[in-house]
């Protein structure tokens, strides 16, 4: 007997949900500013100096004070930000059996591979945002998710007393050298000698560093090493949403000394959420992150920066 048989080419599924790469909260990631947890609308950074060239021959009974003490403060104002969706499980009934509702029809819940989806690529976006907000937020933006705070380079910007150091137009692998060695020059000794000193940039200055290095006649050890990420003893932290062409220096570190400062409710916000039904007749859910955020420096003098123009 003759058997008959229709081929079908039927695709399977892989039953995964292949996420993209994204940058997270770099700058407190890689430890490259103090987080100050338990802080809530403002927060006041205290500084206490003393003047300096104030030393006399000896009075035996001084009547003239140096009067060089000097306490003031800076101020870290916070904001509370949001990251908030809704979706309907329902919807992906008529995706492939792996996706689809779990659980009586009335009370149907996501699969387990799509919640964890939901919430580890809502988490990552909410830090990808929050570090472009660190740097970037501007208060006069007019865009609603960087208007919430004034970021780093804003403020620096606004310092008088930071070090800035001679335009050199954009930074290709042809003078980013000369870039660096002029950010290092310009350090102040003290930050070099007693802090922990670091350079910090975009990827894209960090690769034309690396180029810059590959093209030199004596290369160290080989061009199938990557660049070390140091120069002249400095270290060098790329970080993903520093404005193009432009470059930091300062003391970095998660402690006392650095420079930079987050101010924050807690750290874990970052990653705490929250999801529930939109309300108990609902087949719809919602997920949402809250944290409350603000930065500042310390010192503007200690700071060194290069913009291109």
């Amino acid at each position: 007997m003759a058997i008959t048989t229709t081929p079908m080419d039927v695709a399977l599924d892989v039953q995964k949900l292949f996420r993209d790469l994204m940058f997270g909260a770099e700058t407190i990631e890689k430890g490259v500013a103090q987080l100050i947890p338990a802080q809530r609308n403002k927060t006041t950074l205290h500084r206490f100096y003393s003047g300096v060239q104030n030393i006399t021959t000896r009075v035996a009974t001084p009547t003239t004070a140096a009067d060089a003490l000097t306490k003031d403060e800076k101020v870290i104002t916070l904001a509370e930000i949001m990251y908030y969706d809704e979706w309907d499980p329902k919807e992906f009934n008529v995706e492939p059996s792996f996706l689809r509702t779990i659980g009586p029809t009335v009370d149907a819940q996501s699969a387990a591979v799509l919640l964890a989806a939901i919430r580890d690529s809502v988490v990552t976006a909410f830090n990808y945002d929050l570090e472009y907000l660190l740097w970037n937020g501007d208060t006069t933006s007019g865009d609603a998710w960087s208007e919430a705070i004034d970021g780093f380079v804003k403020l620096i910007d606004a310092d008088t007393s930071v070090v800035s150091v001679p335009q050199a137009g954009a930074i290709t692998s042809s003078n980013v050298i000369a870039v660096l060695e002029a950010v290092k020059a310009a350090i102040p000794s003290e930050v070099k000698a007693l802090g922990s000193p670091a350079m910090v940039m975009n990827y894209d200055v960090f690769e034309a560093y690396d180029a810059a290095l590959r093209a030199l006649d004596f290369k160290g050890v080989d061009v199938t090493n990557a660049a070390p990420a140091r120069f002249a003893g400095i270290q060098l932290i790329p970080i993903s949403h520093i404005p193009a062409n432009r470059v930091f220096a300062f003391n970095a570190g998660g402690g006392d000394m650095s420079e930079l400062k987050v101010a924050a409710w807690a750290d874990a916000d970052k990653f705490t959420v929250k999801i529930d039904r939109l309300a108990a007749n609902s087949d719809e859910f919602f997920i949402k992150i809250n944290a409350e955020v603000g930065v500042n420096h310390v010192y503007g003098k200690q700071i060194v920066e290069y913009s291109p123009a």
